[in-house]
């Protein structure tokens, strides 16, 4: 994956597994596998053509965008993999995760 510029300014750079079925997407400072995740993106695949969104979890980094760039990986990923459909379900505990998500989405 390409990496991209967050909103500070700084390169990121998104990763994810090879089984897209049940897939993540982590993003990281450095170019490497094995350095540490500033964000995750978990995601279900559902038949051939759905994608849905499980969770953005990036703990101590919220407002910078990371969230932001993790998804537009999904949505390069989506693509390239002809999926059809990305979508995401609110959840109603804990309160501020729901207020996240339906800022994110």
């Amino acid at each position: 994956m390409e990496r991209e510029v967050g909103k500070e300014g700084k390169y990121l750079y998104p990763f994810w597994d090879d089984d897209y079925s049940l897939g993540t997407i982590y993003l990281k400072h450095e170019p490497i596998v094995h350095a540490k995740n500033i964000c995750i993106l978990k995601f279900i695949v559902q038949g051939s053509k759905r994608v849905c969104v499980q969770n953005i979890l990036s703990e101590g980094n919220l407002n910078r965008g990371y969230g932001t760039v993790a998804f537009r990986a999904l949505i390069k990923l989506s693509i390239y993999n002809q999926f059809e459909e990305i979508f995401g379900k609110i959840q109603s505990d804990p309160p501020a995760y729901n207020i996240r998500l339906r800022h994110f989405f």
